[in-house]
């Protein structure tokens, strides 16, 4: 006879099922609640990154800067991206079309940066800032952070070409670049310990600026 005080007691499987359900629904509750906590805190970090940088002089610009990635990344989309120094007798400075900075809920200490699209480039050239601009394919940067600092960085470039205002200052072509960089933490570094490593590989490189030098342009 069904015990009519108790239904769920004729039907075990149903309770088991609720029962999962309830626990997995606390989980993905969970999980939304830290990964928001995280991405507003990656936020957080950026903006106050940007903050110091403006305070020692530099200028640090966007047009917008959103959080997204959920479930398993937590990315920050920057759109318009500058950086530069305007302050120096002879100002440099960068923009950008679309950067973002990438890392796992479960792994802050490597952040993968991305940037891509059209872009502006300030530097200084016989002693007057000239403007170059183009467009870049994509480049690449995977940066390990150890106790909050870099401390090994990778840079894959592919495909950057940048002309100057003035035909006559040439154009800054890029084919492909690798390079990475490790820092070693030493406890008693000197000038016999080698203190990092560094190793690139470059193809079909043209600045104009090394026009004089002994490698050409």
């Amino acid at each position: 006879m069904r015990d009519f005080d108790n239904p769920d007691s004729s039907n075990p499987s149903r309770r088991v099922w609720l029962i999962s359900a309830i626990v997995s629904a606390v989980i993905v509750l969970g999980y939304a609640s830290a990964w928001f906590l995280l991405a507003v805190g990656a936020r957080e970090q950026v903006d106050l990154w940007m903050e110091e940088r403006r305070g020692e002089g530099f200028t640090v610009r966007y047009d917008s800067l959103e959080a997204t990635g959920f479930p398993f990344k937590i990315r920050i989309d920057i759109a318009g991206p500058g950086f530069g120094a305007p302050l120096l007798e002879t100002p440099w400075g960068w923009e950008g079309e679309r950067l973002s900075l990438e890392m796992t809920p479960w792994n802050s200490d490597t952040v993968r940066a991305h940037l891509t699209g059209a872009q502006m480039l300030a530097v200084p050239v016989g002693g007057r800032t000239q403007t170059y601009t183009g467009t870049l394919q994509s480049l690449k940067a995977t940066v390990n952070l150890r106790n909050g600092q870099p401390n090994r960085v990778e840079l894959a470039l592919q495909s950057l070409e940048l002309a100057a205002e003035k035909s006559s200052l040439g154009t800054i072509r890029i084919g492909k670049t690798d390079l990475e960089v490790e820092e070693f933490h030493l406890s008693e570094p000197n000038h016999q310990t080698p203190s990092g490593t560094l190793s690139g590989a470059f193809e079909n490189i043209q600045l104009p600026w090394l026009a004089g030098s002994p490698l050409g342009r």
